[in-house]
């Protein structure tokens, strides 16, 4: 498999500075800061992959991507991501390496049965592949449907409706997306015994339900003391974090963007655990890790700058004004 994924062709950027290096440099380039060296790093690992395992060169892959991310080259990130996604797609059909493809081809995601591919990298290679649109609510689905099937995962179902959200309130789906949110309260309340990952996604729901009606101009469906009875303190914490507030009440205007980084820190904080601590979103590492696990907690550093670029939307992909 590793002839599909390391080809040069894949590549946007190829290294200019480094030739060759190991996973012990990647994490000591993430601690420097050194982002423009580590990408090169990336591709000088990923091209010369003697000494990767598989498992490691897609987590590499998955590296080089966020970095084109957060270093706001959202354009390299979906260009590398699509020709990523024909590599992958190319090797589960066994079709030939050599085989003549348009460069703009865009081939399905792959189907992923032997489960090779991280969810991490699935999700991202959705996002950098596709148009901002309710198709793309539909590949969310998708995926919801595959983990419900394979492993029942809370917290990254409750990430794909945080995604779902994002892209309703960046397609001007508002109304829609406060049916949703409602949806979700009901269906959640109804649960007697409902345990703690899901109190704080209601907590959230409930929050976000809050803010909408405000971009809606409406008035909130709940009075501050119902509201007050919803809103766990970690949901208070990240809205006091993002929006400089002491609460929801105290807001007085809301934007599309105010959403998105809202549900990129929610999405963030079920992926890496982080959580909101003295005014400051704090990741406290576990130990021990592996050098791609620290690689990881690193770019959190990055993605805490501007919670909203998680979802890797675009500028144009924007239609909502502010109110």
């Amino acid at each position: 498999m590793s002839v599909y994924i390391t080809n040069p062709t894949l590549f946007v950027k190829p290294s200019t500075t480094v030739t060759e290096g190991s996973l012990s440099q990647l994490v000591d380039l993430l601690k420097q800061l050194d982002l423009t060296t580590l990408i090169d790093l990336t591709y000088a690992l990923l091209t010369k992959p003697e000494h990767c395992k598989l498992n490691e060169l897609l987590a590499i892959w998955e590296i080089r991507l966020l970095l084109h991310v957060v270093t706001y080259d959202l354009k390299s990130a979906k260009i590398e991501g699509v020709n990523l996604i024909n590599a992958l797609y190319m090797r589960e059909n066994s079709i030939s390496i050599g085989a003549p493809m348009e460069r703009q081809e865009v081939y399905p995601l792959p189907k992923n049965n032997d489960g090779i591919i991280q969810y991490g990298l699935l999700i991202l290679m959705i996002r950098l592949k596709s148009t901002v649109d309710m198709n793309l609510v539909n590949e969310v689905y998708k995926l919801g449907y595959q983990i419900r099937l394979k492993n029942p995962d809370k917290l990254k179902l409750q990430n794909l409706s945080y995604y779902v959200m994002s892209i309703l309130i960046t397609t001007n789906g508002n109304w829609t997306l406060l049916n949703f949110t409602g949806s979700l309260i009901f269906q959640l309340s109804q649960n007697a015994s409902i345990n703690e990952i899901d109190k704080l996604f209601l907590s959230n729901v409930t929050a976000l339900e809050f803010l909408v009606e405000k971009i809606l101009g409406i008035s909130p469906s709940k009075t501050e003391d119902v509201l007050n009875t919803f809103l766990l303190p970690e949901t208070v914490s990240s809205v006091k974090y993002l929006f400089k507030t002491e609460s929801l009440a105290t807001i007085e205007s809301v934007d599309q963007k105010d959403i998105i980084s809202l549900l990129g820190l929610w999405e963030l904080s079920n992926t890496y655990g982080a959580k909101i601590e003295n005014n400051d979103f704090i990741l406290h590492a576990s130990e021990p890790l592996s050098e791609i696990d620290l690689c990881y907690q690193l770019i959190f550093r990055h993605w805490r700058e501007d919670c909203s670029r998680v979802f890797c939307f675009e500028k144009e992909d924007s239609v909502v004004k502010k109110t």
